[in-house]
């Protein structure tokens, strides 16, 4: 049975302070993908596949696990309320052999999970461009709650995580989502390799892994025993859960 990595690389605000642009990540997001992929590997992203930044990560795992994969490659995409809701019919079914769509629903929208965007009546689209907007407590909360339990079920159903960049401000969680899954898996004893060369959310949890500190970021690292942490290279630091990878660790060595 295939072993299940998360990915959680994005774009982070201070990449160019550390020589690295979008480009570099892009990169740096082939080569991982195509990594794991060639080793076996079942695939996890949180992202929004309707993202419409510089570049889509959601939909480039996806191209790469059409490019890359064979008869069982898949892609597991989390998809909270209400992102879930303007994935098209027809784009879902365009990605039905090389990826599955898990919905994710907020407290008060039980039942959504068959529900379109598209098919919504004039006040149900209206409702849902409100939460979109996030402009009040009751929205920013819903919006919170609902990323904390994707990445908690997400942290229950992968068996190591990647972790590359991130914002460090400008996100809609209780904290940044990159910390945020870091710090599940290490709470959890869930594997963890992060990457700080991006800059953002990965070097700050890097620094704190190897330094065993806490942070007004929202981790505190300060109990983690030292025999679980491991530098691997300059601010590349793996955080050894209940499971070994060491192909990866090979890999991450000279990555």
């Amino acid at each position: 049975m295939s072993r299940t990595v998360g990915i959680s690389i994005s774009e982070s605000d201070d990449m160019g302070l550390h020589g690295m642009g979008l480009v570099h990540l892009q990169d740096a997001m082939v080569e991982v993908a195509r990594m794991l992929r060639s080793k076996g590997y079942t695939l996890a992203y949180g992202g929004d596949l309707n993202y419409s930044g510089p570049f889509n990560f959601t939909e480039l795992l996806f191209q790469l696990a059409q490019t890359y994969g064979g008869a069982n490659s898949r892609v597991i995409n989390y998809s909270v309320f209400p992102l879930y809701l303007k994935i098209s019919v027809r784009r879902e079914a365009e990605l039905i052999r090389v990826a599955e769509i898990r919905r994710i629903n907020a407290t008060g929208y039980e039942g959504w999970e068959d529900k379109r965007y598209e098919d919504l009546s004039v006040e149900g689209k209206q409702e849902i461009d409100e939460i979109f907007k996030s402009s009040t407590p009751s929205h920013r909360k819903l919006w919170e709650d609902v990323l904390t339990a994707m990445r908690k079920k997400m942290t229950q159903e992968i068996h190591c995580r990647i972790v590359m960049g991130g914002k460090l401000q400008g996100f809609k969680g209780k904290m940044a989502g990159v910390i945020e899954e870091t710090v599940l898996c290490v709470e959890n004893d869930v594997t963890v390799f992060v990457d700080g060369r991006m800059g953002g959310a990965g070097l700050e949890l890097a620094n704190g892994l190897k330094d065993k500190k806490a942070s007004a970021l929202g981790f505190d690292f300060s109990g983690v025993p030292e025999s679980k942490v491991v530098e691997l290279k300059k601010n590349v630091v793996l955080f050894r859960g209940n499971e070994t990878f060491a192909d990866l660790e090979k890999y991450f060595n000279i990555f």
